[in-house]
């Protein structure tokens, strides 16, 4: 069914009705009403607006936690990673170090070796060179005695241990 103001909008269906007030002896009187106020129109509800806000203020806090986060834990890496190289550096230095050591004991070991061999080699040089002496005294003191046979022997000596 049409409502059948709908089609008149200026007409209203019950115009407002003067009031009556009659009075025992008295002829009626009109009394005019004041015009009523219409209801006042419901405020909207904000709940789901105060919802939202409060889904964007945690949003926005957890994007900040999150990125706090990250730029301290980018920051701890690139220091962990600088101390990294500078530890891989270290040992790669120590060892080369330790490979120069080993050459250089090497070489001292070998000079070691060297040098006890000529130690070795002078001490036989000098027992040699002792025997020789005391050759050499044997056939000097033959030859000042005068003993042939003596000297003959003394000079084979000689021959052999020089």
């Amino acid at each position: 069914m049409t409502d059948p103001t709908s089609a008149y909008p200026e007409y209203e269906p019950y115009p407002p009705q003067p009031a009556v007030a009659q009075l025992p002896g008295l002829p009626p009187q009109v009394v005019e009403q004041p015009p009523v106020q219409p209801a006042p129109a419901p405020k909207p509800k904000k709940t789901g607006l105060v919802i939202v806000s409060i889904v964007a203020v945690l949003f926005l806090a957890a994007a900040a936690t999150f990125g706090g986060l990250y730029f301290n834990e980018k920051s701890h890496s690139r220091e962990l990673a600088d101390t990294s190289s500078a530890q891989a550096r270290e040992l790669t230095k120590a060892g080369d170090d330790a490979k120069k050591l080993k050459a250089d004991l090497a070489t001292a070991e070998d000079a070691r070796r060297k040098a006890e061999e000529a130690q070795k080699k002078a001490e036989g040089a000098v027992g040699n060179a002792t025997k020789c002496q005391e050759a050499a005294r044997t056939l000097r003191e033959t030859a000042i005695a005068g003993d042939f046979d003596k000297l003959n022997r003394a000079v084979a000596e000689v021959l052999a241990t020089c």
